[in-house]
């Protein structure tokens, strides 16, 4: 117990940022409503791919679908994410068909290769760099990351007849004004313009904040009290969507049960959350009297998000905590050439421009010119 009034500064007496009391301390309100999760059998008997597999919700997913896949193929780009998941299944699962894939989605040789020899059958595509202020400096590992590989396994998706491909997105996709909204927002449509051309079921989920993964606000916060620090808050008015992993796990489960090819489905949080709030509710939780130290909006960041773009309005579905976004139809699949010349020449005013011509209504304030 944190008594009232003391600083918890050490790092051994916090709990994890995953605590499922700290959680629901923080969120205040019961978990979002998907359904029951015995009644998806949308992994059941089915060899899954998952990409970002040693992150948050990639591993959360793996862990979800080693209950009930027939194989699960777990593919990053970090060896120690994806060694630990490794560790864990073999533990918790040791009857499971497992494959570990240290690989870039990028490289099309090796992705190409590794579909026609696992032949999966469901791939959920989690991994994206995510750093919001990282990727506004660096915009051209948004394009390759984000962008250009999520094309690359998407086409080889299609060539090897996967049957469905789930592309887990961002509400910073709705409006983009950052470079990692513009750069999911690009994949978003990639993935939308190619429904109904294959025999590939194409979906896309946006979600809010998930809270307590990696890198996540909570998670920042977690190392400030830690360090006896003032917790930080961009913001005093800042706001954000918030569910927790367990729940964008249960958000991807339904939208495999429930989307039609070519659907794009949001996460239905309920109201946003102050950051301040948020940050206030952790220290009373903790019982801590570390303050609050203002900062300031991060270049790309907004003050509050928002779940759809001026072009899209939200459509109830059977799920109450998801919604169908309804667009105009994206007919043809984002021009990358812009992008991939961007990436060949190492100009990133370049990509800001190709960001700019792919998303309608995205413009990075004072770019640079070339």
């Amino acid at each position: 117990m944190w008594s009232a009034g003391s600083v918890v500064a050490s790092p051994e007496r916090l709990p994890p940022a995953s605590d499922p009391a700290l959680l629901r301390a923080l969120l205040r309100r019961d978990p979002l409503p998907f359904g029951d999760a015995d009644e998806l059998a949308t992994l059941r008997d089915r060899c899954v791919l998952i990409t970002g597999a040693g992150g948050s919700i990639g591993s959360a997913l793996a862990r979800a679908a080693a209950r009930d896949a027939r194989r699960v193929v777990a593919l990053d780009r970090s060896e120690t994410g994806l060694g630990a998941l490794g560790r864990d299944l073999r533990a918790t699962h040791p009857a499971l068909d497992l494959r570990l894939v240290l690989a870039d989605i990028g490289d099309r040789t090796t992705i190409v290769r590794l579909l026609d020899d696992v032949r999966p059958e469901l791939i959920l595509h989690c991994a994206a760099h995510k750093h919001l202020p990282l990727l506004e400096q660096q915009p051209l590992e948004a394009l390759r990351n984000n962008l250009l590989a999520t094309a690359t396994l998407a086409d080889a998706a299609v060539a090897s007849g996967v049957a469905t491909f789930l592309l887990l997105s961002t509400d910073k996709a709705a409006a983009p004004i950052s470079v990692l909204g513009a750069s999911k927002r690009a994949a978003e449509m990639h993935c939308c313009a190619l429904a109904g051309r294959s025999s590939t079921r194409f979906v896309v989920l946006r979600s809010g904040n998930v809270l307590g993964s990696s890198g996540s606000v909570l998670e920042v916060f977690m190392a400030q009290l830690a360090r006896a620090e003032p917790l930080t808050v961009s913001h005093r008015d800042a706001r954000r969507f918030m569910l927790t992993v367990d729940e964008c796990v249960a958000a991807v489960l339904r939208t495999l049960a429930l989307a039609a090819d070519g659907d794009l489905l949001v996460v239905d949080a309920g109201d946003p959350i102050r950051i301040e709030e948020l940050a206030r509710r952790l220290i009373r939780h903790l019982g801590s009297d570390i303050g609050l130290r203002d900062t300031a909006l991060h270049a790309g960041e907004k003050l509050s998000e928002v779940l759809t773009g001026p072009d899209e309005v939200l459509v109830p579905t059977a799920v109450p905590s998801l919604m169908l976004v309804r667009a105009r139809a994206v007919t043809d699949a984002p021009d990358l050439a812009l992008a991939r010349e961007a990436i060949r020449s190492g100009s990133e005013a370049a990509g800001y421009r190709a960001l700019a011509q792919l998303v309608p209504g995205y413009a990075r304030p004072g770019a640079d010119p070339e």
